[in-house]
C-alpha cells in the first residue's frame, strides 16, 4: 500500500513537470510566483532608489533578494521549467530566417552532443557563453540547475533573447545604437572574457534603438492620421457651407 501511494506521488510529480513544460502552471501557482518575483525586484531596486542609504542596508536587501530567488527555484520548479521552455521556444522561433547574428554566431549542436557535454559543468557553461543558441536544445530539466546556481547565466540568456528579438526587427541596430552601448561593445570585444558584458550592451543598445524606431513610426502614423482627419473636417466643412449658401460657391447669377 505504501509503495502504491509513493508511486502515485511520483507520477503526480512527473505529470506536473510535463504540464509545466507544455502549458502554463495553474493560476494560483503563477500568482504566488509573481508575488515573490515582485518582492525580489523591489529589493533589488532599493539600493538604486536610496543611494544615500548605508551600504549594509542595501546589502541586506540584496541578500534577501538572493534568498527569494533560491526559494523560487526550490519551491516553484514547475514554473521555472515552464519559463525555461518559453525561453527555449523563443530562441528557436527568433532564429528562423536569420543566417547569422553579429558577435554571437549560431552553432547549435545535436542533442546527444549536448547531453554528453552536460556531464561537465565547466564545458557546458563555456559552450553556452560562446554559443548561447545551444540553450534551446538542452532539456529544460538539465538546464534548470545551472540557472538556479548562476543568476548571471540566467540574465545572459535573457539578454540573448532580447538581442535576438530586437536584431530580427531592426538588423541595423548594432551599427546605429547609442554611443554609450557602442563604447561598452568596444570595451567588451577588446577583452575576451567579458561576453556577458558584451551581451548586455547588445541587448540594451538594440532594445533602445528598436523602441525609438517604434516610437518614431507611431508618431509618424499619428501625424498622418491627424492630417487625414483635418482634411476630412475641411472637406466636410466646405460641403456644409456649399449646401447652406449655394449662391456663394456656384456661378454668379445674372440679374435681369
Amino acid at each position: 500500500m505504501k509503495k502504491s501511494v509513493f508511486m502515485l506521488g511520483v507520477c503526480l510529480c512527473l505529470c506536473s513537470l510535463v504540464y509545466a513544460a507544455d502549458g502554463q502552471p495553474d493560476k494560483r501557482r503563477m500568482a504566488q510566483y509573481q508575488a515573490l518575483e515582485k518582492q525580489r525586484q523591489e529589493l533589488l531596486a532599493w539600493p538604486h532608489e536610496h543611494v544615500g542609504a548605508p551600504y549594509w542596508s542595501g546589502q541586506k536587501r540584496l541578500n534577501q533578494a538572493k534568498k527569494i530567488r533560491s526559494q523560487m527555484y526550490t519551491q516553484f520548479q514547475d514554473v521555472e521549467l515552464w519559463r525555461i521552455g518559453r525561453l527555449q521556444q523563443k530562441i528557436k522561433t527568433l532564429k528562423k530566417g536569420l543566417k547569422d547574428l553579429p558577435f554571437f554566431p549560431f552553432n547549435s549542436l545535436p542533442s546527444q552532443n549536448l547531453a554528453a557535454m552536460a556531464q561537465n559543468d565547466m564545458l557546458l557553461l563555456m559552450l553556452l557563453e560562446v554559443y548561447p543558441d545551444n540553450a534551446a536544445n538542452i532539456p529544460a530539466d538539465e538546464l534548470l540547475p545551472f540557472l538556479a546556481e548562476d543568476e548571471h547565466l540566467e540574465k545572459y540568456l535573457a539578454d540573448y533573447v532580447d538581442y535576438l528579438e530586437s536584431y530580427r526587427q531592426f538588423p541595423e541596430c548594432v551599427e546605429k545604437m547609442d554611443a554609450y552601448n557602442q563604447n561598452q561593445i568596444k570595451f567588451a570585444t577588446g577583452n575576451r572574457r567579458v561576453n556577458k558584458r558584451l551581451m548586455a550592451a547588445l541587448a540594451a543598445g538594440c532594445q533602445k534603438y528598436a523602441r525609438q524606431q517604434k516610437e518614431q513610426k507611431q508618431m509618424e502614423l499619428n501625424r498622418a492620421k491627424l492630417a487625414q482627419s483635418i482634411r476630412l473636417w475641411q472637406n466636410e466643412n466646405k460641403k456644409k457651407k456649399t449646401d447652406s449658401f449655394p449662391f456663394l460657391w456656384g456661378k454668379a447669377s445674372v440679374w435681369p
